[in-house]
């Protein structure tokens, strides 16, 4: 009998393993459900960190910038040299450019951090964001005195800065004679005169919008919060839990 069992034993154990489906082999997702699960987990990261944003800004008005430094450079280097601060402002909104970057990464960090005061763990830094404002008012205020001091110096040199009376007429509040007084010469036109103060303006518009992003933070990260990442699998909606803490 104790054989008998053993073998019917072995025997149901083979049939089972006959009777058994193979797995299903999953399929590849597409191109479009590649693309929608990319913006899907973008959501996701911008719900953790939603001053990326802000934070894509400060990096293309410092990039702009520092790119433009072959425009702003040369007009206090080259031609009005009697301007005193020309060079400084060029100087000091360089170098402020890359350290805003830098409190702002500090602003923001990765573990948070943890004040004496009350032992807490906070995921801004005050400090940092209150040196940021101030490192962007200073790019501001020089941005500032270098389109003053570089328009002061059209009255007695238009020929450097204008090379038609169209251009001119942009600037016609700053010429004491008006646009009959321009005086016009191809050969000593400096076509990056312009350019600086156009690159001047930008950057002052960029630095704006940067800090008007940083200040608006708390209201439009609520907003952000509400974007739907809900992933659905097999039918069921599963619904990540997002941790806004650093």
């Amino acid at each position: 009998m104790a054989e008998n069992e053993n073998v019917t034993v072995e025997t149901s154990d083979v049939l089972v393993q006959e009777n058994q489906t193979p797995p299903q082999q999953e399929k590849k997702p597409g191109f479009k459900a590649k693309v929608k699960e990319w913006f899907r987990k973008q959501g996701v990261s911008l719900k953790r960190k939603p001053q990326r944003i802000a934070f894509l800004f400060f990096v293309v008005s410092s990039v702009m910038y520092l790119i433009g430094l072959s425009v702003t450079s040369p007009g206090p280097v080259l031609d009005f040299s009697m301007q005193p601060y020309l060079g400084l402002s060029v100087f000091i909104t360089t170098l402020f450019s890359i350290l805003v970057l830098v409190l702002f990464m500090n602003t923001f960090p990765k573990r948070g951090i943890k004040y004496k005061k009350d032992g807490k763990k906070h995921s801004m830094n005050y400090i940092m964001l209150a040196l940021t404002f101030i490192f962007v008012i200073a790019m501001f205020l020089f941005d500032l005195l270098y389109y003053k001091q570089l328009v002061a110096c059209i009255p007695s040199n238009e020929a450097k800065f204008f090379k038609t009376l169209e251009e001119a007429a942009k600037y016609e509040q700053y010429i004491p004679g008006g646009l009959e007084s321009v005086r016009l010469d191809k050969l000593s036109y400096r076509d990056y005169l312009v350019k600086a103060l156009n690159l001047d303006i930008a950057h002052m518009v960029f630095l704006g919008i940067s800090a008007l992003l940083l200040a608006t933070l708390p209201l439009y990260k609520k907003l952000i919060m509400k974007i739907d990442t809900s992933k659905v699998v097999e039918s069921t909606e599963i619904k990540e839990v997002i941790d806004t803490e650093d």
